[in-house]
């Protein structure tokens, strides 16, 4: 197993929490998690990804941050959360850490982030891991996704944060202690409650990410018809996630790959919304396959 060191960059003025691993001479990756802060019943940050970083990190420079209003990295004051926003510091952070290009891969809104990085600077991405992401997919006129409502209170409990795994979960092997004990830390934390302050004085800071992933969304289709992505692109999704179905992975494959020949999409059995958790080996294999050949 690798050894992470986590530490604290100052980035825009913020200060970021970062875990690194120092591995092999190919390209480093940085891992953008999903989560919307205050909104997403479980609460997000660098330590969803769990076991399968150490698989990366045996070949490559691992960047793992806990986005801005997750884990132990705060929201700047007054601002609300946004993949631009987000996006700006991970630039920031890659910058300062002397980093001229990178993989990403990014997680639910993590996976639309990833796609913002691609188009706001193509340089300094080599490549991009679209995974089980929602808010990149097409909507669609689908009916609405229920799988979230009615859980348990007090939210981002021990017992909400359990039973919003379970929900999304094909497999629930990984649901473990560790995973568990990390969120409520994070609950607990202080850059979790101020967003949960902040929504409280401001209801529209709780629709903030939504209107940020609605503008993205928006955006992104232009750009598939007009001229395409710049960088290779894969999409890896669940079998089985409740969230979003493989037709809409397919569907985003497809309006991709209309225009970026280097795209892929990759379904890894028996997995719901963490294919990345609930099977760390064949996700490993299928996203370091694609990296290496980009």
């Amino acid at each position: 197993m690798k050894t992470f060191e986590t530490d604290t960059h100052i980035i825009n003025g913020l200060p970021m929490r970062v875990a690194q691993a120092h591995g092999g001479d190919a390209t480093p990756v940085v891992f953008l998690h999903g989560g919307s802060p205050g909104v997403t019943p479980y609460c997000a940050g660098r330590h969803i990804w769990g076991e399968v970083l150490d698989d990366f990190a045996r070949v490559s420079r691992v960047i793992v941050p806990d986005l801005p209003g997750s884990g132990e990295t705060p929201l700047p004051k007054g601002k609300p959360p946004s993949l631009e926003l987000f996006g700006e510091h991970v630039f920031g952070l890659v910058e300062q850490l002397g980093v001229a290009a990178a993989h990403v891969v990014g997680h639910a809104e993590g996976g639309l982030l990833a796609l913002w990085m691609a188009q706001a600077a193509p340089q300094k991405i080599r490549s991009i891991s679209i995974v089980a992401s929602p808010a990149a997919a097409p909507s669609g006129d689908a009916l609405p996704v229920m799988t979230l409502d009615h859980p348990p209170k007090p939210l981002w409990s021990g017992l909400s944060q359990r039973w919003t795994f379970d929900q999304l979960s094909w497999s629930h092997a990984h649901i473990d202690e560790v995973l568990l004990d990390d969120c409520m830390a994070a609950a607990d934390g202080a850059a979790h409650r101020a967003v949960i302050e902040s929504a409280a004085l401001d209801a529209s800071f709780r629709t903030a990410m939504a209107q940020s992933v609605g503008r993205i969304k928006s955006r992104f289709y232009q750009i598939y018809r007009e001229r395409g992505l710049a960088v290779p692109a894969q999409l890896v999704w669940g079998s089985d996630d409740p969230l979003s179905g493989i037709d809409r992975g397919f569907g985003l494959f497809q309006l991709i790959a209309s225009k970026q020949p280097t795209a892929a999409f990759d379904v890894i059995n028996r997995t719901g919304h963490f294919p990345f958790r609930e099977d760390a080996a064949a996700f490993f294999d299928i996203v370091g396959a694609f990296q290496e050949a980009s």
